[in-house]
């Protein structure tokens, strides 16, 4: 794997930069970066402290009751909820003949371009996969094919790889490639705590209807790789929703389920090879599969999920998408659920532990009236008081399809 030399150079397109980033697969376990220690400068001409700013800033606390208030809260940055160093009863891991090793099965290329206009974060789709690795992945989805599922959004897809495979957990969890995904998300960013979201496959059948209807996520970034040879492909494009106007989920929605979205605002991202990925911010981006029209076999893509380390940003999670969308087992979804609130509770109240002498009692105030609301809308939605889902992710959304209603 050709060397990577850490910073970013401006493209032809004012709105977006062309990275360089480091040498992944090639670095040290001395050189790994520690849990909490900041995220490496990749970007050179972008310091640290812009990298990962420490003020004060505005940050709009989730709609937790009938009446929410907007507060005035710092940034804290903490790791997410650790996966558990055991599965749950309904997964067994299987045997496997390849461990993953990062100088054979990965192979990043040197330069991502990175798009940070409308407010969110995507790129053009790199190279991330060596041969071997895709062929590798190919074998274990093949082996665990047996336990996908229909779901609302998606004709087909398979969850919970990483209960059942060591090579997709170690792929996953593996450090200096999260490195590299935080570099392009411009904040430190972990592995989602729902272990049922790793290595989460999505089929697309020829003819068949969009392999995923327009949505938004319900996790801040997800990592899409491609694992099926699109020469002679026909449709199954990632097509993304950027209207030019600032548009939150909502209005989005609005546009593209009443027929006023535009076709000009539709971007498709096309995968030249097996072993390319895309990383977008799929939590603030609408997007959906086109149909696939003709293809040597399905479109199969694997998906990873991760969240911003920033305690203090709303989270983007929601339990009713795991609970009634994807129908993880309910047991296991419980205990997901929990441990990743746990975990931003515990940086919210960290950051209280840490308070300097001067901090406001405003301030002190609204982080803990912020932990306490998250963890009692965390309790109702346990007990089946609440649901979360937004209406745009709901079942009502089975009557749009995957191409827009443009205007």
């Amino acid at each position: 794997m050709n060397n990577l030399r850490g910073y970013m150079r401006s493209s032809l397109q004012a709105t977006k930069k062309v990275m360089h980033l480091p040498n992944v697969a090639a670095r040290k376990p001395s050189e790994r970066r520690a849990p909490n220690a900041p995220v490496p400068n990749a970007l050179s001409r972008i310091s640290v402290s812009q990298l990962l700013p420490r003020h004060n800033k505005q940050v709009e606390v989730p709609r937790m009751t009938h009446e929410p208030q907007p507060f005035i809260l710092p940034q804290y940055f903490r790791e997410g909820a650790p996966l558990p160093l055991t599965i749950p009863k309904h997964f067994t891991m299987q045997e496997e003949s390849v461990k993953f090793d990062p100088e054979r099965h990965l192979n990043i290329c040197k330069e991502i371009a990175v798009s940070r206009s409308h407010g969110s974060v995507y790129t053009k789709p790199f190279r991330l996969l060596s041969e071997e690795g895709v062929e590798v992945l190919r074998r274990i989805i093949e082996a665990n094919e047996e336990h996908a599922k229909q779901m609302v959004r998606s004709p087909k897809c398979l969850r919970g790889l990483g209960y059942r495979s060591q090579f997709v957990r170690d792929l996953s969890t593996y450090r200096p490639l999260l490195d590299l995904l935080s570099s392009l998300a411009g904040e430190p960013i972990s592995l989602h705590a729902h272990g049922m979201n790793i290595g989460h496959t999505n089929f697309g059948e020829v003819g068949g209807a969009a392999a995923e209807k327009w949505h938004v996520d319900s996790v801040d970034y997800v990592l899409i790789v491609m694992l099926s040879d699109p020469v002679g492909m026909q449709g199954g494009d990632l097509q993304l929703y950027l209207p030019q106007a600032a548009a939150d989920a909502h209005s989005s929605w609005d546009q593209l389920s009443g027929g006023t979205a535009r076709k000009e605002d539709v971007r498709s991202l096309q995968f030249p090879s097996a072993g390319y990925a895309t990383f977008v911010q799929g939590s603030k981006i609408f997007h959906t599969v086109s149909p696939l029209l003709a293809a040597k076999g399905p479109r199969i893509t694997l998906v990873n999920s991760f969240t911003s380390n920033n305690v203090f940003k709303p989270d983007s999670t929601r339990f009713s998408s795991y609970k009634d969308t994807f129908l993880d087992p309910p047991d296991v979804v419980d205990i997901e659920f929990s441990r990743h609130r746990a975990a931003r509770a515990i940086g919210q109240l960290e950051h209280l532990l840490n308070a300097s002498w001067d901090t406001p009692a405003v301030e002190l105030a609204s982080v803990l009236q912020l932990a306490g609301q998250e963890l009692l809308m965390t309790s109702r939605l346990l007990r089946g008081e609440e649901k979360d889902m937004l209406s745009c992710n709901s079942a009502e959304q089975k009557r749009i399809g995957g191409d827009v209603k443009a205007g």
